[in-house]
């Protein structure tokens, strides 16, 4: 085990790591299935939905090097716990935003989080031993793939069963009305197909 496996990062867990990366992509990937429903409720054209998502990867080659840095300066689990308070706030603003302008913001602080959280991944699970190097990385890319696959599955649940928002209490009414709190109301397609 070299140096700074035994004193940059002592008692290194990388189930702790694993678990931590695997819940914080699943936070970053709930926006997939949420993006139609966003689109019309920001009057998005299917060019800025797709900006959208550009300026999270943005974000994410942006915050790389500064994230490797970061990380060879600080313990794994603070780099994480940082990048779960990015993507939080950030999840937060995209949740809450009025505009298409402050979505893109969100958008792009996911991607700063994101960086955060795979940088500190890779860097933590490198420092197995050498004969265990492999499992390691394999392990990694596992809890990261996962976290890709589950959170557009949590964010089509919130979408199928409320909407893009969560129907937060705390939502801003857009001028002209706005939705009440409760279950998604069924588009008039959907109503005739029930029909």
């Amino acid at each position: 085990m070299n140096r700074d496996t035994t004193e940059a990062r002592p008692g290194l867990d990388l189930r702790i790591i694993g678990s931590g990366v695997f819940l914080l992509t699943v936070a970053g990937f709930v926006r997939a299935p949420l993006l139609p429903d966003m689109g019309r409720d920001l009057d998005m054209s299917p060019g800025a939905l797709g900006g959208f998502i550009s300026v999270f990867a943005l974000g994410r080659i942006l915050a790389d090097i500064p994230a490797g840095r970061l990380t060879d300066r600080r313990p794994a689990r603070t780099m994480l716990a940082m990048a779960g308070m990015v993507i939080g706030a950030a999840s937060l603003m995209a949740g809450f935003a009025p505009t298409a302008a402050v979505a893109f913001v969100a958008s792009f602080a996911l991607g700063v989080g994101s960086s955060w959280t795979n940088t500190t991944g890779i860097a933590a699970f490198a420092t197995a031993p050498h004969h265990r190097r492999g499992v390691a990385m394999s392990g990694f890319a596992a809890a990261l793939m996962v976290g890709q696959a589950f959170g557009p599955a949590v964010g089509g649940t919130v979408a199928s069963a409320w909407d893009w928002r969560g129907r937060s209490l705390l939502r801003r009414r857009r001028p002209g009305g706005g939705h009440r709190a409760g279950p998604r109301r069924p588009t008039p397609h959907e109503g005739a197909r029930q029909d």
